[in-house]
């Protein structure tokens, strides 16, 4: 089978029956993936102060990443939510709003807002003896970028992680 029809077992490790997050199932994720969460949070932009971490659906399924994975994933400064918590992108649309006489009109943004930078884990997968291969798309205001991340390690040792950008782009 292909390594990415594969990423269901590599990513998801086990549905937790008993933890439940608005009647959908947390789930629990492959060793070490919160450490390429925080290695694409190091490359993101500064003045982002939430990190909003989702599981696409080509994954598995649909379901809330668990608490003790988000805490693992943050950084100082930096907190990371769930889909349910991610405040909406405001600063960036591709839409723009212009009064009567055409002019372009600013957006009001609430004081202090700062758009989130999101974290898409679309596929990840063991390939060799504690190797781990993931595919994540991360995208902040209009912009996105596709990384492919390698990582290395147990879950006694810190991860080593190397992440390259394959694409990027503005939606």
């Amino acid at each position: 089978m292909h390594a990415c029809v594969l990423a269901l077992a590599g990513l998801l490790l086990a549905t937790s029956s008993s933890a439940q997050s608005h009647g959908r199932p947390l789930l629990t994720v492959a060793p070490g993936l919160d450490a390429v969460v925080r290695e694409l949070v190091q490359h993101g932009p500064h003045d982002a102060a939430t990190v909003c971490v989702t599981v696409a659906a080509e994954v598995g399924p649909l379901g809330e990443v668990d608490a003790a994975f988000l805490r693992a994933a943050s950084l100082p400064g930096r907190r990371s939510v769930g889909p349910r918590e991610c405040p909406p992108t405001l600063e960036s649309s591709p839409i723009a709003s212009v009064d009567s006489l055409g002019r372009p009109v600013p957006p009001r943004l609430p004081p202090g807002h700062r758009d989130p930078f999101r974290v898409a884990i679309r596929a990840d997968s063991a390939d060799a003896m504690d190797m781990y291969r993931t595919w994540v798309r991360t995208t902040h205001g209009t912009g996105f970028r596709d990384w492919e991340c390698w990582r290395h390690g147990t879950a006694a040792t810190d991860w080593k992680v190397i992440c390259r950008v394959l694409r990027w782009g503005v939606h």
